[in-house]
């Protein structure tokens, strides 16, 4: 099968939709399908994914194209994806309002190429209420005739289906959780190599992480309140809160408000972290903590448990049942006390926590390993394939 995988940008600092593509990109081309992923920017795309290779490499190819947001007719990138399309069986785009998914979407029905669309929670209730008429207007100009016009509307839970399908009402829906590429997790650095890095962590005391986007969605001002709290209480925490934030006004807000609540020594920035550090990092704390008003998946989420940490969160994510059913993920409303009263539950008895925590790690490599989910997305693109007149498909 020929996948084309569209994103605007892949840029790992933006959150989990760059995350998935690369790694259900790199899972589709392991099991023999040409995978190419074609995009605006790609600061995150492997280096070797660009080269020309041979047609039998089990590698996906990428292509970037000129900086273009809106891909006018006659121009460069459009000219370039107009090419590529032809040359796929399906094209898989992420995302509702970039107008880049909307040219490659036209550019498909032209050329009789079936796409599909994942939303990466962007129908969510909550997220419809931030410039809630903008979105509206668009969906009724354009966007609900390119989500019904597509093969498939992919979600990642029943609760983002639930909230999402009255936007596109003729479409069709279906629900299928993000691919974890669990590689990183089966034999990991350990602890020592967060602790050379950050050497604050070596302090005894519990350490409490907040590991994603640095946004006033993610709920990280909750997570702060909370150690205040417990600080107040007698029950010192460390706190590392580690991503990029959405404005350096934003960063510079919560630092302030750190040291005017006494916490500069308890209260860690380190930026974005990935690779071994981010799996090192995971297995130095206690627990990975993060208050956030809406997800769709929350890729953080399932890491942690893969790195045997639990997880508290809130009750508004869409996948909150399957996370608890880990055993190791606990849900407390945005409220500052009621988190440092659960907090300091949960703390009380470190050695449950670990135990929690491990029994967590053997529950995703048995409901989310790899093979397992890579087969029923290539079914999702099978299926998409058969909504085209000709509804074949060319082995690579």
């Amino acid at each position: 099968m020929r996948i084309l995988e569209a994103i605007d940008q892949v840029d790992l600092r933006t959150g989990g939709p760059s995350r998935a593509v690369l790694d259900l990109s790199l899972a589709m081309a392991e099991r023999g399908h040409w995978v190419t992923v074609v995009t605006r920017s790609g600061p995150d795309l492997p280096r070797e994914w660009q080269e020309r290779v041979p047609p039998d490499t089990r590698q996906p190819q990428a292509v970037v194209l000129p900086q273009s947001r809106w891909l006018p007719p006659g121009s460069e990138a459009a000219a370039t994806l107009a090419r590529l399309v032809v040359e796929f069986d399906v094209v898989h785009l992420h995302g509702v309002w970039e107008p880049f998914n909307l040219r490659l979407a036209a550019i498909a029905r032209a050329a009789g190429v079936p796409y599909l669309v994942t939303l990466r929670g962007m129908l969510d209730d909550w997220c419809m209420r931030q410039r809630g008429l903008k979105k509206r207007i668009y969906l009724a100009v354009v966007g609900q005739r390119f989500l019904e016009q597509a093969a498939l509307v992919q979600c990642t839970a029943d609760a983002e289906l639930y909230q999402s399908e009255k936007w596109f009402p003729h479409g069709r829906g279906v629900v299928l959780p993000n691919l974890l590429n669990l590689r990183p997790y089966e034999t990991m650095p350990g602890r020592e190599v967060a602790i050379r890095r950050f050497p604050f962590l070596a302090e005894q005391r519990p350490w409490l992480l907040f590991l994603g986007r640095i946004s006033p969605k993610k709920g990280v001002g909750y997570l702060l309140e909370a150690a205040r709290v417990l600080h107040v209480s007698g029950c010192p925490v460390g706190v590392v809160v580690a991503g990029a934030a959405d404005s350096p006004a934003y960063l510079a807000e919560l630092e302030e408000r750190v040291a005017a609540t006494g916490l500069a020594d308890h209260v860690r920035f380190v930026g974005h972290v990935d690779g071994g550090l981010k799996v090192s990092l995971l297995q130095a704390v206690d627990l990975t903590v993060m208050p956030t008003s809406q997800e769709n998946f929350g890729f953080v989420f399932y890491e942690s448990l893969a790195a045997g940490t639990p997880v508290v969160t809130t009750p508004l994510i869409d996948t909150a049942g399957d996370l608890q059913r880990s055993g190791a993920c606990y849900l407390v409303d945005q409220d500052g006390s009621m988190l440092a009263k659960r907090l300091q539950t949960l703390l009380a008895d470190r050695d449950r926590l670990r135990g929690n925590g491990h029994q967590a790690r053997e529950w995703i490599f048995r409901e989310y390993a790899t093979p397992r989910i890579a087969a029923r997305y290539e079914a999702m693109f099978r299926q998409a394939v058969a909504c085209s007149p000709a509804g074949s498909v060319r082995s690579r």
